[in-house]
């Protein structure tokens, strides 16, 4: 998000009031980000008028919530949030300073290991049979570990955008008949992979982080399910696959609409998960010279 869009949210309580639950909690996410932001790059005092009208954003959104809609002061995000606005209020804020941790020990010998298991990382597209694949309900446990995997990958503006939908169930694999490839709708658990596109204010359209934002939570999620030995492929679910054929968009409504997918979830990805049927060999990768600029 370019700066001045996180100004393009709404300030006035009226217009704060029309928004849900997540867009308030995005709004309090990023707008604390951009505070604790500016103490690192130490420009708070320069900017201090600039970063008080986050601070009121932040303080009327957080009002609607607990004050209309049953939330808490408990609440981590708005926990989180008030604890980012004490740096406002302190002379000598001290939260990061007695909330960070310790640099961890320099060790270049950990490159190589984890390198190699990089390298052993492929994408699954032939399964076990069934009876070698976890239980559903083993499925739903997973699945869940992928995504508190997925949710502490960095994120452009601490937006936390990411939306799941776990899919098990055939009835649900089969609506990706005929816009996703076979493999796909064989895999033993799907995690379909969107982003509230609301988040990301009126420059949505044109937000370029909301595909990294994406893509890292995703790497995050695979290689969560690689280190406890399942197999997994990403498969592209953008909206140019979808809008590609009218077919396409006849088939994600279908999908979205038996799945309650919102319309402001922008699709990203499948990504499928199970246990291998083999590891498939690696693609050639050239020498580091081919890649450098």
């Amino acid at each position: 998000m370019r700066e001045s869009s996180s100004d393009s949210y709404p300030i006035d309580s009226s217009k704060l009031s029309n928004l849900d639950d997540e867009e308030l909690l995005s709004i309090i996410q990023h707008e604390a980000h951009r505070i604790e932001k500016a103490v690192y790059n130490d420009i708070l005092d320069k900017k201090a008028e600039y970063y008080s009208t986050k601070d009121e954003r932040i303080n009327k959104s957080k009002n609607i919530l607990i004050n209309e809609r049953n939330y808490s002061y408990s609440h981590p995000i708005i926990s989180w949030a008030m604890n980012i606005q004490s740096i406002l209020e302190d002379s000598e804020p001290t939260w990061i300073s007695d909330e960070s941790l310790t640099t961890v020990e320099l060790e270049l010998d950990n490159l190589d290991p984890f390198v190699e298991f990089l390298e052993d990382r492929r994408s699954v597209r032939v399964w076990a049979d069934g009876q070698n694949q976890p239980s559903d309900q083993q499925l739903h446990s997973i699945a869940n570990k992928l995504i508190e995997g997925a949710k502490l990958a960095p994120n452009s503006g601490n937006r936390q955008a990411w939306r799941f939908k776990i899919i098990t169930c055939e009835k649900e694999k089969k609506l990706l008949d005929g816009i996703k490839e076979k493999h796909t709708i064989k895999a033993p658990l799907l995690l379909f992979v969107g982003m509230d596109a609301r988040v990301y204010g009126d420059v949505a359209d044109s937000e370029i982080s909301i595909y990294l934002d994406a893509g890292a939570a995703i790497m995050q999620m695979i290689l969560t399910a690689h280190n406890a030995g399942l197999g997994t492929s990403w498969n592209h679910f953008g909206k140019d696959l979808i809008n590609s054929r009218r077919s396409n968009r006849r088939k994600y409504r279908e999908f979205a609409d038996q799945l309650d997918i919102p319309n402001y979830v922008e699709p990203m990805a499948i990504v499928c998960v199970g246990v291998a049927k083999f590891i498939p060999p690696t693609p050639a990768r050239a020498s580091n010279e081919r890649y450098l600029i």
